[in-house]
């Protein structure tokens, strides 16, 4: 885990320090080893990030998913990083790529041979494990904001589907990745008074040919007070639950009268 301006997205053995971490950006990399085969997935926390730092980040987004598919069996290794690269220039030309977008990964944490630059010629072949990542700088005039990298652990799959993405699980879309701490806005809203309680509303009495509406008063020492149906002839009890006290209510006989 890194933050501050002496963060190195590239450098994985990284001694601890007393600094404190600096929020504007926190580098994370995780790495794991479950039957002797390695997994790895990096990802840039943004603490209320800065537009430069959001557009930078969705750029990476889109650049480490060409990265992903273009490492295709029988293709040189190089030829992945140039389609990533191309894609960040295009998208703005004033951030600046590392020269290393990754390597492969497998019993070793790190294959060196199988790093992923401009310049590797050895060919993708299925079965083949790499941990792609896309690394930012240039981002900010602020060096604690001015870098940013994530990646992934990816299997090459045989012919034309699609690589998977073995490290899937790990959310990295921009909503999953920032935060924001600015509580100004809530700060700045006038508190609003407590509702006033309100009346129960009155229910619509039924009426037909063969009954007229009927209410029921509460006695003079109950506060509380209500309409309820009922159907002709019906008699019985029913208890409501109210502030944890059980209160009774008998309803009284109906009886309709028919209209001439």
């Amino acid at each position: 885990m890194q933050s501050g301006n002496s963060l190195q997205v590239n450098k994985f053995e990284v001694d601890s320090s007393d600094d404190k971490l600096n929020s504007q950006a926190v580098y994370i990399n995780v790495c794991g080893k479950f039957c002797d085969m390695t997994a790895m997935a990096s990802r840039t926390l943004l603490v209320d990030p800065s537009e430069e730092q959001k557009n930078a980040y969705v750029v990476a987004y889109e650049a480490l998913d060409t990265l992903i598919q273009a490492l295709k069996p029988g293709q040189p290794i190089k030829n992945a990083y140039m389609a990533a690269k191309n894609l960040v220039m295009q998208k703005n030309a004033d951030l600046i790529v590392t020269p290393n977008f990754g390597f492969g990964i497998g019993f070793n944490y790190k294959e060196r041979l199988l790093a992923i630059t401009p310049t590797n010629e050895t060919l993708v072949e299925p079965g083949m494990t790499f941990h792609a990542r896309i690394s930012i700088s240039g981002i900010s005039k602020e060096q604690a904001r001015s870098i940013l990298a994530i990646g992934d652990t990816v299997l090459v799959t045989p012919d034309s589907a699609p690589n998977k993405v073995l490290t899937v699980g790990i959310s990295r879309a921009y909503a999953e990745i920032s935060y924001s701490l600015d509580e100004s806005a809530d700060e700045k809203e006038p508190a609003k008074p407590p509702a006033a309680k309100e009346k129960k509303p009155a229910q619509a009495a039924r009426t037909d040919s063969t009954r007229k509406s009927a209410k029921k008063r509460a006695s003079d020492d109950d506060d509380y007070s209500g309409d309820e149906d009922a159907e002709s002839g019906e008699e019985g009890s029913k208890e409501i639950l109210k502030a944890g006290q059980t209160m009774e209510f008998r309803a009284s006989r109906l009886r309709s009268k028919a209209a001439e």
